[in-house]
């Protein structure tokens, strides 16, 4: 087993509490997890930390087609930001913090789930999926922001595969992202990653998966 988490607290105690609850809590089945400096983390942070993504997220932001999406979801964010007694306007730009604190509310506070009844959340879901699906598709992010470890989890696959003798399995899957070398952990049969939302859905993109616009699932 092998553990690595991005170099912030949050991401850290899920990493710390995942592997309590797999584990247990003797000393003998605690396990390290793996980081490294926030500004160096290309495998988990490469959606923030590559020049070229940040340039297509401000062409983005500055196109027509979010200058429309804004335009046409400001009654909608108006309503969540008099629910939910907001000072400051819900921008569309910022929207997601404000889904995720309303996801996480409406889990916990019941008050919250009066406030904003089902059929504004589902408005409100459909916002939020639409705006990082555009943000971390495989258009703007590529393989860029996930592909180091969309790599590496196919080096996985591909050296299990040898290992049972069905390497043909994967060989498409390999052929698609060119040469896959062996794993950096050969040994290790079960693999977790502690991060953010933006890599695992620039994860999806290095993989081509999950780039839909019209369902209404959580991102």
């Amino acid at each position: 087993l092998y553990a690595r988490s991005s170099d912030y607290e949050r991401t850290l105690l899920s990493a710390h509490s995942l592997l309590a609850g797999l584990l247990g809590s003797a000393p003998w089945a605690r396990l390290p997890v793996h980081t490294v400096e926030r500004e160096r983390d290309q495998l988990l942070r490469g959606f923030a930390a590559c020049p070229t993504i940040s340039r297509r997220l401000a062409a983005f932001h500055g196109s027509a087609e979010f200058r429309q999406r804004s335009h046409a979801s400001a009654p909608l964010r108006e309503r969540l930001r008099s629910a939910l007694g907001l000072a400051e306007p819900v921008t569309l730009h910022n929207f997601y913090n404000t889904f995720d604190y309303l996801n996480v509310a409406r889990r916990y506070e019941p008050a919250v789930r009066h406030l904003v009844n089902d059929d504004l959340w589902a408005e409100a879901q459909q916002l939020a999926h639409w705006l990082e699906r555009r943000r971390y598709a495989r258009t703007t992010v590529g393989s860029m922001g996930g592909g180091l470890l969309a790599h590496g989890g196919l080096a996985r696959l591909q050296h299990e595969a040898a290992l049972a003798g069905a390497a043909a399995a994967v060989t498409t899957a390999a052929t698609a992202t060119g040469s896959i070398a062996e794993p950096a952990h050969p040994g290790v049969r079960l693999a977790y990653y502690s991060a953010h939302y933006p890599t695992m859905v620039s994860f999806l993109a290095a993989l081509d998966l999950g780039q839909g616009e019209s369902s209404a699932e959580e991102p």
